[in-house]
């Protein structure tokens, strides 16, 4: 964690809510379980006494979890300038993972992809080309794929400062569903943004079509959609 820059990503400033973040972080990669066992398991490894939590309870993890939700904006910038560059790739895919409560507002019914008969909450998750996590959106679990794209393209150019934007989106789609998408994700960038679907060619900024077998060997994913940041 101190390789990572841990401390610093999540707050400059000393404070116990930070600490308390940084625990449970070492936690849930030791051994993920709820705010109620993670406080529980505290007592039985150093993990307290080496971030300096002692007598932690679930209440003050679910207090520090608040607390470091209000960073997020501030922590996905950090990753962003540690991890965004000009001309690098951004990969960008949208998952959910089943609700079991009942008082979730973003909880809804869906095409779940967990195969349960339960209701969902969807996720963007925004990566460099490496696969370091740099921002995590959250959607109502029937949201579709296409209709987060304008979020992460608002998300790069506003809060993240890349200009030119190149859209490669890799799963297959109808023609007219395709040109739709496209519309939609110019508007919402506001300034040239190329969007195309490879179930027949993609499209780079200078107007070239790229066969999807060229796509495919810069992805390890072919179904990851891609930005491309040109400045």
């Amino acid at each position: 964690m101190e390789r990572l820059g841990m401390t610093e990503l999540i707050g400059s400033k000393p404070c116990r809510e930070r600490d308390l973040v940084l625990a449970m972080v070492a936690q849930r990669v030791l051994r993920p379980d709820s705010k109620l066992g993670t406080a529980a398991r505290f007592a039985d490894t150093t993990l307290a006494t080496d971030f300096g939590v002692q007598e932690a309870n679930e209440d003050d993890l679910y207090a520090a979890m608040d607390w470091v939700l209000d960073r997020q904006p501030f922590i996905e910038k950090k990753l962003a300038q540690r991890h965004l560059k000009t001309g690098g790739r951004v990969f960008y895919d949208l998952s959910s993972s089943s609700y079991y409560g009942s008082h979730c507002p973003l909880a809804a019914r869906c095409h779940n992809r967990d195969g349960l008969k339960l209701p969902a909450i969807a996720y963007g998750l925004l990566t460099d080309d490496g696969g370091r996590p740099v921002a995590l959106s959250v959607y109502p679990g029937n949201t579709g794929d296409p209709t987060t794209v304008p979020d992460q393209v608002e998300a790069l150019r506003q809060r993240f400062g890349i200009g030119r934007l190149c859209w490669w989106a890799t799963a297959a789609c109808s023609p007219r569903r395709r040109s739709r998408n496209c519309a939609r994700w110019r508007a919402a960038a506001g300034s040239p943004v190329c969007a195309a679907a490879t179930s027949a060619s993609c499209w780079n900024p200078v107007g070239k079509p790229m066969r999807p077998s060229s796509i495919r060997k810069t992805s390890p994913n072919f179904r990851t959609r891609i930005f491309q940041a040109n400045g």
